[in-house]
């Protein structure tokens, strides 16, 4: 495995990039302009706007597209400015700057997410350079969650064997369990310090020195 490892792979939300900016847009930015454009109280749009959300759900992708709310809810502000207007919010995780040099001077470094590829150029733009390869679920493809059948994609794409990647992100199922039974090596990024074992990792930094471990 050591002498194998190639590819260091990626999530974005909750494992690069704090929940603030996603919040800022979907929580409070769509409703506030909803209630502007049909001229309701905040509290009665965010209703309106969250039971919308609902009526989709999370196991659809049009559930994590910024064009298609803007598109039933007919709001007439432009949805580039509502995520530049929120881009303040963007922040990382401390150690993210340091790691990510780190890591793109020894292996190849991917994203894999289940965000919209809008989110990921405005919340990813300052480390973009990084990366070789970025993929979104939803946007490159066309579902809703990181499933195995994403990850064996990204191996075919990248003509690369599962055992010379290995993946990091906070969502047990998706970024543990999926690329696992892929045979990748995988890593739960648990900031909160509630779960524990062998594959588990605080943050990034001891994500970084896991892989050291096997660079040698």
């Amino acid at each position: 495995m050591p002498s194998m490892l190639k590819i260091v792979s990626l999530d974005m939300d909750g494992t690069l990039v704090q929940p603030e900016f996603v919040n800022a847009v979907w929580l409070e930015g769509v409703p506030r302009l909803y209630a502007a454009q049909y001229s309701l109280d905040i509290e009665e749009a965010t209703r309106v706007v969250f039971e919308a959300y609902e009526s989709v759900g999370p196991q659809k992708k049009e559930w994590y597209e910024i064009k298609y709310w803007f598109e039933r809810f007919a709001l007439q502000v432009n949805w580039r400015e509502l995520m530049e207007s929120c881009r303040s919010k963007i922040s990382f995780y401390p150690e993210v700057s340091r790691v990510l040099e780190k890591l793109s001077e020894k292996y190849g470094l991917i994203l894999v997410s289940n965000a919209a590829e809008e989110f990921i150029d405005i919340e990813l733009e300052p480390f973009k350079k990084h990366f070789d390869h970025i993929f979104s679920c939803v946007s490159h493809f066309n579902r809703v969650k990181k499933d195995k059948t994403v990850y064996d994609e990204i191996c075919r794409r990248l003509q690369i064997r599962p055992e010379e990647i290995c993946h990091a992100g906070d969502h047990y199922e998706f970024d543990y369990l999926a690329p696992s039974s892929l045979g990748i090596k995988a890593y739960m990024v648990d900031r909160t310090g509630n779960r524990n074992g062998p594959f588990t990792v605080r943050d990034l930094a001891e994500f970084e020195a896991k892989l050291s471990l096997f660079s040698g």
